[in-house]
């Protein structure tokens, strides 16, 4: 870090001090400070909360430093919002000083003169003049407030008779207040500090349902996803603003349309001479498909004569390749390229019972050609001397039980040969296909032949496992696989838990060390590379005999690599001393 950079921290930081004293921690600040514009990192020490904020908005004047939980708990201080029902109760009311209540212009009110017949309520909003540029529509437990700490603080900006602050229209055009000099948005206070909900502000927002921004009335906010609210905006541009989803087309009708990104979604598109219609079409899918969008709850005096149409929609496979062009015709277009060959298909037909029999007719149809094509171009073979079954891939023989010959050719991707291993277009191998294996452990070919993926040659085990069933490599001189020699003696090499150990010192000759190999893989379960088998069958009886009386004289062995090692020299020796 340069000498300048590293001033300019510290300047901040002493200023930082100066302002707030020892209400934050600046450890973190040098992780990311550049200059003034691009955020740091500060922990408030009251509530050990860190946070994102700009240098310059941390010491400005008038702020709080930046902590969202210190500024919620101001406002919670500060204000304290009542419902009025509770204040008319008798028990509640003799508590209360009824000269404590004002409405938004700063008159005491008297309790009982309320006017509960009023319908609608609005506060009035100011410019820097304080002149009256708009009014906000509020519910009544925001209107009527209460008299905190000697201070009247107003809904119309919590004004401050002592700092003369006043609400205002932000440049979106929403109302917002201040409270002690910090601005706030109106309908994201209400929700938050009056409703008491929570809402990640990253991933949702605050919707105004009919799409008016002053009006902050309860039933007018709800929380919904980034997406639906810019959905929302954007349908406002095209409709008359009363429902959501909603747009009136050129041709007069109306159009209800819900789009689907990812094309997994549900997804609608229908059109209706009623905008009431169009709207209540909208719900019923909505609660057909579990959507989380906001309803539109259409008045039921608009819907005597609803019908409810067939729209176009991704969300129902059983209309997929079928467009609906009226009541009593439906067009079936259905265009696929096989084997470098087009095929296309198109009728109209009456109802959409007979279109849908005659696109599943011609989809079948599709499917057997598709699958003759496959097996004319990689034939199942059968080998004469061996009986097994095996098909021709890139000239080498890939070797497959007959059952799952029919799988193999079904399968939607391609297959080939890659890094030694056959596998499809997207990625999968050919043995792991053929177990429908799709966990983390290894699928491993017994007798290590990758083209040879009959289910008898194939085992599920651990990626150590897996190791150990390896060739020989080009360094070995022994001609087995975990047998070496060293100075003309002999020993074995296993690993067990992520290590490898080495069992040494008593055989002298490449027999011995074999018999001491397989020793090792009878006790731990590793038969399938047990270099001489025969007489492993022979003495595997003896071997299993041995271990069950002396493994509990050994602490853990299945994990203890050092108790596997002298487990299997003292059976190697208790069977010499038995010939």
């Amino acid at each position: 870090m340069s000498t300048y950079l590293q001033a300019r921290i510290n300047k901040f930081i002493n200023k930082g001090k100066e302002l707030h004293g020892d209400h934050y921690n600046y450890d973190k600040v040098a992780e990311m400070y550049e200059s003034t514009e691009n955020d740091i990192k500060i922990i408030c020490n009251l509530h050990d909360f860190e946070f994102l904020i700009r240098p310059k908005n941390h010491i400005a004047k008038g702020r709080n430093g930046g902590c969202s939980k210190c500024l919620s708990e101001k406002i919670n201080n500060k204000l304290s919002l009542i419902d009025i029902e509770n204040i008319k109760n008798e028990n509640v009311k003799k508590n209360i000083d009824i000269n404590e209540f004002f409405d938004s212009n700063g008159n005491i009110i008297n309790i009982d003169d309320i006017d509960d017949n009023k319908s609608e309520y609005y506060i009035p909003l100011y410019n820097k003049n304080k002149e009256i540029v708009g009014q906000t529509k509020v519910s009544k437990n925001i209107y009527y407030h209460k008299k905190i700490n000697g201070k009247q603080y107003f809904i119309d900006g919590l004004k401050n008779l002592d700092k003369q602050k006043t609400g205002s229209i932000n440049k979106d055009g929403h109302a917002q207040m201040y409270i002690d000099g910090t601005t706030i948005v109106f309908h994201k206070f209400i929700v938050t500090q009056v409703q008491n909900k929570t809402y990640n502000s990253h991933t949702h927002n605050i919707k105004h349902i009919n799409g008016d921004k002053l009006d902050n009335t309860n039933e007018n906010l709800n929380i919904v996803t980034a997406s639906d609210n810019a959905a929302n905006h954007k349908n406002l541009k095209n409709r008359d603003g009363e429902y959501s989803y909603v747009k009136q087309s050129k041709n007069g009708n109306w159009e209800a349309t819900i789009r689907s990104k990812t094309g997994n979604s549900p997804s609608l598109s229908i059109t209706y001479k009623s905008k009431h219609h169009a709207a209540h079409h909208v719900d019923l899918f909505i609660d057909q498909h579990k959507l989380n969008k906001s309803k539109n709850n259409v008045d039921p005096q608009y819907l005597t004569d609803f019908v409810k149409k067939d729209g176009k929609t991704n969300s129902n496979p059983e209309y997929k390749n079928i467009k609906r062009l009226s009541d009593s015709c439906y067009l079936i277009e259905i265009r696929r390229a096989i084997n470098n060959e087009k095929y296309y298909y198109s009728k109209r037909f009456t109802t959409l019972n007979e279109a849908v029999i005659a696109r599943d007719n011609y989809l079948e149809k599709l499917k057997d050609i598709e699958f003759n094509l496959k097996c004319e171009n990689m034939p199942l073979l059968r080998d004469d001397e061996t009986n097994e079954c095996y098909f021709i891939l890139n000239d080498n023989n890939i070797y497959i039980d007959e059952e799952d010959y029919i799988r193999i050719i079904n399968n939607k991707y391609a297959w080939n040969i890659t890094n030694g291993y056959v596998q499809d277009s997207s990625g999968r191998t050919l043995h792991r296909f053929i177990l429908n294996h799709t966990d983390k452990d290894d699928v491993d070919h017994i007798d290590r032949n990758k083209f040879n993926n009959q289910k008898n040659n194939l085992r599920i085990c651990t990626s150590s496992q897996n190791q150990q069933n390896r060739g020989i490599k080009s360094t070995n001189k022994s001609g087995y696989t975990n047998v070496g020699s060293y100075r003309n003696k002999f020993y074995v090499d296993r690993s067990a838990n992520g290590k490898k150990f080495r069992i040494s010192g008593c055989c002298t000759s490449i027999e011995e060390a074999i018999e001491l190999h397989d020793i090792y893989d009878i006790i731990y379960n590793n038969s399938n590379i047990i270099h001489n088998p025969t007489k492993a069958e022979l003495n595997k009886n003896i071997i299993l005999e041995i271990y069950n009386t002396i493994k509990n004289n050994y602490d853990n062995d299945l994990i203890n690599n050092q108790s596997r090692k002298n487990i299997t020299l003292f059976i190697y020796q208790q069977l010499n001393k038995r010939k």
